[in-house]
Order: structure tokens, then C-alpha cells, then sequence
């Protein structure tokens, strides 16, 4: 696909912000991401997760090295779907990277529906952010339109988790906006 396009796209539809991103893979042990620099550096948002059809899980170690890779590349956001039991990752040595680079943890709706233990991995990953001060995005992950903006089960582990709304950067617009601003000035040499 060309990833040019995209600043054809428009940025409001109907009073609603289009922000341009991508979901990337990591692809291997270090953390790399199927996404060429080039396309990265255009868009708003860049999240990367590890999904069976591309990278099988390698162990502990290699599973948290990959996660800290992709936490390490500059353009990335948002680790996804920490929670896929899939992969074993150490909660606390990804945290506190995230929180050490101002990158973000993603609360992930889909995932607790489609994966089972992804709910029971949030209750340990969440705590463990609320103590490092990471960040966190809650998403939706819609595989159909019908799902987007239900947030329901992610909402409840936050909930369950007393995790203070202060560390949701997608808890209104302003607060997206503002981290959106951060990461500006973050890629700005």
C-alpha cells in the first residue's frame, strides 16, 4: 500500500479529528517494526504489537527484548495489546521503559473479549504503571466499525485497578492533543 496518500486524507470528517497512524508489527527479537522509517516519520501516531501471524513468541527474554526494542524506536508511540497472553513479557522491565521514554502502554478493549488471561495480565501490568507513572492509551482495537469507541471491558480493569485518569492520555481530546504536541517536539531534532 503507499503510505503517501495518507496526507490526502482529510484531518476532520464531520466535526471528528482524523489523526493518521498505523498498528505495525514487530517483527523479531530486537524490536523491529514493518514499517519504513520514511512512511513513520508522516504520521500523527505509531503503535507496534506482537501478533502470532508474524513473530511467535521466543521466551521471556526475547519477548521483553522485543517489546523494548520497538519501545526504543523513536517513532513509536504505544506498545499494543501487552496483555496477549501469546507472549511472555516482563511487565515491570517494559513499564519502566515506557515510562523512562514517555511512550505509552495500550488498554486494549478487543483484546480482553478475544484473548483469554488478557484481562488477568492488564490487573498486573496496570498496577505497575500507576507505580512508574506510565502512560497509557485505551483503545478500542475495532476489527469492525460496529466496535469502534467501546472501550467497556478496558474501562473496568482501569477501574478495578484504581488507575488515576491523569495517566490515560486519550481520556479527551485536549489530553490526546497535548501528548500529541510531546511527541512533536520529541522527534524534533
Amino acid at each position: 500500500f503507499v503510505v503517501t496518500t495518507y496526507r490526502f486524507f482529510p484531518s476532520e470528517i464531520k466535526g471528528v479529528r482524523v489523526y493518521h497512524g498505523v498498528e505495525a508489527n514487530i517483527h523479531d527479537d530486537a524490536g523491529s517494526i514493518d514499517m519504513p522509517e520514511k512512511y513513520l516519520a508522516g504520521l500523527d501516531y505509531v503503535i507496534a504489537g506482537m501478533h502470532e501471524f508474524v513473530r511467535r513468541s521466543g521466551g521471556r527474554q526475547k519477548d521483553t527484548e522485543a517489546a523494548l526494542g520497538a519501545l526504543n524506536n523513536p517513532h513509536v508511540d504505544v506498545i499494543a495489546h501487552p496483555d496477549n497472553p501469546a507472549y511472555d513479557i516482563d511487565y515491570d522491565a517494559m513499564v519502566r521503559e515506557a515510562a523512562r521514554l514517555d511512550k505509552l502502554i495500550e488498554v486494549n478493549d478487543h483484546s480482553f473479549a478475544f484473548r483469554r488471561g488478557g484481562a488477568q495480565n492488564a490487573l498486573v501490568y496496570l498496577p505497575l504503571c500507576r507505580k512508574y507513572g506510565a502512560r497509557v492509551a485505551v483503545s478500542s482495537d475495532a476489527h469492525f466499525a460496529l466496535g469502534m469507541g467501546k472501550h467497556d471491558a478496558a474501562l473496568k480493569v482501569l477501574e478495578l485497578t484504581e488507575f488515576p485518569a491523569a495517566l490515560v492520555v486519550n481520556r479527551s481530546r485536549d489530553s490526546f492533543e497535548a501528548y500529541l504536541k510531546e511527541r512533536r517536539h520529541r522527534l524534533t531534532p
